[in-house]
């Protein structure tokens, strides 16, 4: 361990900070390092709450004690000029060796027995005090010290034991060892300047320790690129498909990421909530039309109900029940559909009176549905388009009965949704910056 000015650092951690290309550690430059030793000296210094406390003085009575009352009368030996030189000796010494001087000084005769002792004359409290310019309290603590058993008192003054999971050194620079252990490859960013800056290897993949590891990874990677593959080969197929058949229907449907609104330029805005506002796309692979249905967080939430909402509405909009000979026909060739708060259908009515038996819909990577059979769904439950459909029946108790109509179904939604007060606020914050016409919108908002 390197030790300067009583800052305790490692001999890795010294030369890591005195090497990097931050600038150099020097302790003696530190204030409280300077002030410490200031104090130590016994010169002038400022405190942490910035009082000036002035020098130590030295003695200027040759006796400070009252020589009728003073029980050891060897104080009076003790001379002016020899008090000065001794106070100088004493405070070119650090801390440390001054605790050791004043300790030979007070136990020289016997051992903890507090008598003080100046050129093998023993003097009262007041003249050894008076001598150095110490503090009553200073002799104290070395005195519990002592009693307590430490013989070599040492500075104890900022230094605690109460970070109890700091990382040892010798810890640390296993790490640091380990680090270096690993390939490395000199860096690419402004080596004009850097030239001893390093990375590591692009190509390192920490995870994977052994041979047998990395194999295995490489196979994931290829499982996983060939899934992918089978997709978009199995909808490249549908899509022709439906293309040469106007009865079949290719849907490939995806929700957008949540987009912000406002979207402005100034810097608080990096700080300030946003508009949440969602998109759900809808593209017939046949014809190659997209419906986007857009919606904003006070109309609607996001989930299972939304989504089955927007189909909804995309199929009601889009196809009517056919009648003989009539084909199926898309009226617009793009649209944007802005969703309202009535479009959002109530399903759990339909949903408690259904039987689906053994139906995981989450784990469904493909949904087919036939007109022959209009009760039943065929799921794919992999990428692989050799897999066979797995049919379920979605038959609806009722059916046929008393069935209630899709076009019936209550909303799921009463009332607008309530952004946050911190949401509102930051939008009505930034209402200043955009124009009245959209600022209204943002006001009128419910929160």
């Amino acid at each position: 361990m390197a030790s300067t000015n009583n800052i305790n650092l490692s001999n890795s951690d010294v030369n890591r900070v005195i090497s990097g290309r931050k600038r150099s550690i020097n302790v003696d430059n530190w204030k409280n390092v300077k002030n410490k030793k200031l104090r130590n000296s016994g010169k002038e210094y400022t405190s942490r709450r910035k009082v000036i406390v002035p020098a130590k003085t030295p003695p200027n009575m040759q006796q400070v004690c009252d020589k009728n009352k003073c029980p050891w009368q060897q104080c009076v030996i003790l001379t002016l000029a020899r008090k000065i030189e001794l106070f100088n000796e004493f405070y070119n010494l650090t801390y440390d060796e001054q605790s050791a001087l004043l300790i030979s000084y007070a136990t020289s005769r016997r051992f903890c027995s507090f008598k003080y002792y100046i050129d093998d004359s023993q003097v009262c409290k007041n003249t050894f005090l008076n001598t150095f310019n110490i503090t009553r309290r200073r002799v104290m603590t070395l005195q519990d010290k002592i009693k307590s058993g430490i013989l070599i008192p040492r500075d104890g003054r900022g230094k605690h034991s109460n970070r109890l999971h700091a990382i040892d050194a010798s810890v640390k620079d296993l790490i640091r060892q380990h680090i270096n252990s690993l390939p490395r490859q000199p860096s690419h960013y402004s080596r004009l300047t850097t030239d001893n800056l390093q990375c590591l290897c692009s190509d390192l993949n920490l995870s994977a320790d052994t041979e047998e590891e990395r194999k295995n990874i490489e196979i994931d990677s290829m499982l996983h690129h060939s899934r992918a593959e089978q997709s978009y080969d199995a909808l490249k197929k549908d899509t022709e498909f439906a293309r040469l058949n106007s009865s079949t229907v290719v849907l490939c449907v995806d929700l957008q990421q949540v987009l912000f609104y406002p979207t402005l330029t100034h810097s608080n805005m990096f700080y300030q909530r946003q508009l949440s506002n969602y998109n759900f796309a809808i593209h017939n692979m046949g014809n190659n039309a997209v419906s986007m249905h857009l919606w904003y967080e006070c109309i609607a939430k996001r989930g299972s109900l939304e989504i089955a909402s927007c189909i909804l509405n995309f199929i009601e909009s889009n196809y009517n029940i056919l009648g003989h000979g009539e084909e199926r026909k898309l009226e617009k060739p793009f649209t944007i559909v802005e969703m309202s708060q009535v479009d959002f259908k109530d399903f759990s009515s339909l949903e408690r009176d259904m039987t689906k038996k053994n139906l995981k819909i989450t784990q469904a990577m493909w949904l087919k549905l036939s007109a022959d059979a209009p009760m039943h769904v065929s799921i794919r439950e992999s990428h692989n388009t050799l897999r066979p459909w797995k049919s379920h029946e979605i038959r609806h108790k009722n059916f046929g009965e008393d069935i209630l109509s899709i076009k019936d179904l209550p909303p799921a939604y009463q009332s607008p949704l309530a952004l946050t007060k911190e949401k509102k606020k930051d939008l009505l914050d930034m209402c200043k910056y955009i124009p009245q016409r959209y600022s209204d919108f943002f006001k009128s908002l419910p929160g």
